[in-house]
């Protein structure tokens, strides 16, 4: 039977793409309604979430997410606003690019430590089980003498 998730921790690519578009959807909605309507300081946080998830779940690509997100903040600005505030949608999008950097850098480390900590896993398993074998003929053999110093002990109360 198969094991139940929750939802973000699946491991099938379906959801996860769902999941990222989605997110995209509403970030790029935010943007364009906050920037036509002047305010541009808090809805950028929101960011975050696509960014975090996109470079955790895929280090390597994930990093096309904070690009765009980067992106469609400074055309969306340029095309909305042409106050002094650009400067600041500039550093915003290298900020989430440096984010987005370091939660990949920080995700590929991660799954390389479980790599090799399952390889390690397998490698002292194997040795547990040789132990194991072992263990087994080494109290086999502890049987027999056992057993022979019954015998002994019998032969020698018989003489």
């Amino acid at each position: 039977m198969k094991k139940k998730t929750f939802f973000l921790q699946s491991e099938e690519p379906r959801n996860k793409v769902i999941i990222i578009t989605v997110l995209l959807i509403i970030c790029f909605s935010t943007t364009i309604f906050f920037q036509a309507s002047g305010i541009s300081e808090v809805y950028t946080h929101l960011y975050y979430l696509p960014i975090t998830f996109s470079c955790i779940w895929w280090p390597e690509k994930g990093m096309i997410i904070p690009v765009l997100l980067g992106f469609t903040l400074i055309l969306v600005h340029s095309i909305f606003q042409t106050d002094s505030s650009f400067i600041n949608d500039f550093f915003r999008s290298l900020m989430f690019i440096g984010i987005g950097f370091a939660i990949s850098t920080i995700s590929r480390v991660e799954k390389n430590q479980k790599k090799l900590l399952n390889e390690k896993n397998l490698e002292l398993q194997t040795s547990y089980q040789g132990l194991q074998i072992k263990n087994q003929s080494i109290e086999a053999k502890e049987a027999r003498i056992e057993e022979l110093k019954k015998e002994i002990n019998f032969l020698k109360k018989s003489l």
